[in-house]
């Protein structure tokens, strides 16, 4: 299956999908009986993911309520903007994030 990290403040879950979906579900779950209000941040691959995993938690669970869902660009944004802010500086814009990225894997 997977490596639980916990100690560190985040787990990592890997295999089939079935079972990935069932360690998440079962994660959401464990964490709403400490704190049913708690914020959770989960980190997915893609902006379709967020749909599926927002459906699938709400369908199987009272446990949406303050999860919070970020592609791996949000959550850099999210843990960056603010210090980026603080010392005077801004993020680029798009367009120039994306030439960037794209001269970068060439």
């Amino acid at each position: 299956m997977g490596r639980d990290t916990s100690q560190i403040g985040f787990n990592l879950v890997a295999g089939a999908p079935a079972a990935v979906e069932d360690a998440f579900l079962h994660q959401i779950a464990a964490l709403r009986v400490v704190d049913p209000l708690s914020p959770v941040d989960v980190l997915v691959g893609g902006v379709l993911q967020r749909p599926y995993l927002q459906r699938l938690i709400a369908e199987t669970s009272p446990g949406l309520l303050n999860v919070r869902f970020h592609t791996l660009g949000e959550f850099g944004v999210r843990l960056g903007e603010a210090a980026l802010a603080a010392s005077g500086r801004r993020p680029l814009p798009a367009m120039a994030e994306r030439a960037l990225v794209a001269e970068v894997a060439r």
